[in-house]
């Protein structure tokens, strides 16, 4: 699971698309879903500032190396600082990913709950973490051992 949101955190400035493939009369033919629309990023991609990207790299680095609250603790200075739809999702794709492995159930489902209704959030993305909410909630629903 590590590995996916890891992944899940690259994807986003990579516009990674993802293909679904489904059989129609016989033969594969690959279908795209849709993206969400980025609203004021989908032309041209706001630059980083100063801020944003030292803190947005301390952050990820923290992650990469296992330092969860490190990784939320730069993440929250980089928030203020982000200046366009992409860079806020790059964020909570960092939070997603720490709070997975830091968090209560119930900050894991705030900040999934977040993270699905970022609009720049690719397809693939938005699917592994609904899978991971229903999960959750469905964990949190079962009875508990005795």
């Amino acid at each position: 699971m590590r590995v996916v949101l890891l992944a899940a955190v690259s994807m986003v400035f990579a516009g990674a698309a993802s293909a679904q493939i489904q059989i129609g009369r016989g033969k594969f033919e690959p279908q795209r879903e849709p993206e969400p629309p980025c609203v004021e990023s989908d032309v041209q991609p706001s630059k980083a500032n100063k801020e944003f990207a030292e803190n947005y790299n301390t952050s990820s680095l923290a992650l990469r190396s296992g330092d969860w609250a490190g990784a939320l603790e730069a993440a929250a200075l980089a928030r203020p600082h982000a200046s366009d739809q992409r860079q806020s999702t790059a964020i909570l794709l960092i939070e997603v990913a720490a709070y997975h492995e830091l968090g209560t159930p119930a900050a894991r489902e705030q900040i999934l709950e977040t993270a699905l209704a970022a609009p720049c959030l690719p397809a693939a993305v938005r699917r592994n973490y609904r899978e991971m909410l229903d999960k959750l909630r469905a964990s949190e629903a079962a009875p508990q051992k005795q």
